[in-house]
Formats: C-alpha cells, structure tokens, sequence
C-alpha cells in the first residue's frame, strides 16, 4: 500500500456498490483531539501495628481524588459541541482498608 493512502472508514454507503459516498480526506494535525490534563491526587495513609510475635495488623486509610478537582474522563467529538466534557473520574472517595497477616 503507497505510503499517504487513505483507507475510507466505512465502505457500507448503503448503495452497495463498492465507490464509497463520502471519502476520507482532512487536514487535522496529529493530536489534535487530545484531551485536558489529567492529576490524579490520591493519598494513603497507613500504620502496622504487631498484635503478637506472628500477628500483624495493618490499618489503612485512602483519600482517592482528595482535593476533589474535576478531571475530564471524555470530550464530545462532534462538531458543535467538540471538546465539551461527557464524562469525568470519580469525586473525592474515602477508603478504610485492615489487614491481619499472620
């Protein structure tokens, strides 16, 4: 295949007679699309305690998203409203967390 040949996306116009409708042709640079900057701010905090010679006992807590901020998972690609968000991550969560290892 010559190097700059462009492979239409759908060759289904309905017609089915194998000349595709609309070919697929532009002018958009490479990562044009790309998305807002994503942080992910999680933090832990934890401690081991020794219950015993052989008992472990470790208490953890997770902060995921702790300072809350609003990361966009998503943006519409569609023309009017290209680049809105559709979708984000996780608001802030908490997670309590024991482990006994023995």
């Amino acid at each position: 295949m010559p190097s700059g040949y462009l492979i239409p996306v759908c060759t289904n116009d309905g017609v089915y007679d194998g000349i595709v409708s609309v070919p697929v042709y532009g002018t958009l640079s490479r990562n044009a699309g790309r998305m807002p900057v994503t942080v992910f701010d999680d933090l832990r905090v934890s401690r081991a305690i020794k219950v015993s010679e052989r008992l472990n006992l470790l208490g953890s807590v997770d902060f995921l998203n702790f300072v809350n901020k609003f990361d966009v998972e998503a943006v519409n690609s569609f023309f009017a409203q290209a680049g809105q968000p559709t979708a984000a991550f996780d608001p802030r969560q908490v997670q309590l967390g024991l482990k006994l290892s023995w």
